[in-house]
């Protein structure tokens, strides 16, 4: 950021192009500088004198293409951390979208699209680079703070060595957080994104009624997105410390109805079957919102990772005061090698769904903090070919539980 601005730099070799998207982006956020590059020799010199705070990049371009740039830009140490955004022509064989996500972009955005489409999206993305300088201040601080008492009481090798951990930790988690944006995000957008497809191709043909149906699943989508992204933002917040953990009693049958009902389009599109098996009467104590984003991450995985025409579906079993609750698959299953590595932030494993979906592996490392934050375990049970089952306890309605911070 300079001058209290932040710093957006287009790369594309159309001025008309750039043009566009900088009256777009001026037109709609008010604290931005857009740089302007025609090529990667340009964009370089601006990136090597300026502090950029985000790139929109395209694919397509002479010389240095898109993909060239990514590297480039990855490969220097000043420039490696800017998130890139990629905009690209159509893609109707969705090849773009796995190459350019492993080319480090947070996203990709297709021509041509509106500005309202274009403003989200780098809104969203700049929220998260103010939230994670704020992260490098604190750290920042914590660190000055740490090393004067480390000088004054010359504490012992054990505190030091549990601070190193932590501090490690943190900056992993950190790294990792704008690919479990995309990953969150990306179902429930997808479906609100089918939605406004169809209204916008059927207008002239639809009755009212049918125009007002298809308005009020907008809303509901947008409505169920806003929830998502607060809920995100909430965790960021627990990781620094900022927020605890508040079990109430809730209902669970109705937190597991609406996550099949958020995830249901994307089980449509792989001919999956997803049930909810929890009884109607199934109460529990726990913080609404962690458990939300707990049973959306392992349905989501669930998803991804059965083939066509396979079945997902959440489960319970009582067990005394507690209920174990399960989602399951009948998908591709995981090998006892690797099951340990699904929950250590040091590992990098995210493989690829049965549709060539991607992720980050961040979530389910999210998911294990929120279910500890409960009292309960989380924990997987899975045989290659035959499916999974990732199980995690909470207590059932009757008593509350010891809060942990």
């Amino acid at each position: 950021m300079e001058n209290g601005k932040f710093q957006i730099l287009i790369i594309d070799d159309s001025t008309t192009f750039i043009k566009i998207a900088k009256d777009m982006i001026l037109k709609h956020i008010s604290d931005v500088q857009v740089w302007e590059a025609a090529n990667g020799m340009e964009a370089l010199r601006i990136l090597g004198n300026h502090e950029i705070d985000l790139i929109l990049l395209d694919v397509f371009m002479p010389v240095y293409d898109g993909f060239e740039m990514a590297r480039v830009i990855r490969l220097n140490d000043k420039t490696n951390k800017i998130p890139i955004i990629f905009i690209t022509g159509s893609d109707p064989n969705k090849e773009l979208e796995s190459k350019v996500m492993t080319l480090g972009a947070v996203d990709y955005l297709m021509k041509p699209f509106t500005d309202i489409e274009l403003t989200r999206m780098i809104r969203l993305y700049l929220r998260f680079v103010k939230w994670e300088r704020e992260i490098n201040s604190k750290l920042d601080n914590k660190n000055i703070e740490l090393k004067k008492e480390i000088e004054e009481r010359r504490k012992v090798e054990k505190t030091l060595l549990e601070l190193t951990k932590k501090l490690k930790e943190s900056n992993l988690t950190k790294d990792k957080f704008f690919s479990i944006i995309a990953h969150d995000l990306k179902n429930p957008l997808g479906a609100f994104k089918n939605v406004t497809t169809l209204l916008a191709d059927d207008f002239e043909e639809m009755e009212k009624d049918e125009v007002l149906e298809f308005l009020l699943l907008m809303k509901d989508s947008s409505d169920k997105l806003f929830s998502l992204l607060e809920n995100l933002l909430q965790w960021a917040r627990s990781q620094q410390g900022l927020i605890k953990c508040y079990p109430t009693e809730h209902n669970l049958y109705e937190i597991a109805n609406n996550i099949v009902e958020i995830m249901q389009s994307m089980a449509d599109n792989k001919k999956i079957k997803l049930k909810n098996n929890i009884p109607v009467e199934l109460k529990i104590i726990a913080d609404v919102n962690m458990i939300n984003t707990v049973v959306r991450n392992l349905v989501s995985n669930a998803i991804k990772f059965t083939p066509l025409g396979g079945n997902v579906w959440i489960d319970f079993e009582r067990n005394g005061d507690k209920v174990t609750v399960s989602v399951n698959d009948n998908g591709v299953g995981i090998s006892e090698d690797d099951i340990p590595k699904l929950f250590d932030i040091g590992e990098s494993h995210s493989s690829l769904g049965t549709n060539m979906e991607t992720g980050t592996g961040l979530g389910l490392i999210m998911c294990r903090d929120f279910i500890n934050k409960h009292n309960g375990d989380l924990w997987v049970e899975s045989k290659v070919g035959k499916g999974s089952s990732f199980k995690f306890t909470l207590d059932l309605a009757g008593g509350v539980p010891e809060i942990m911070l």
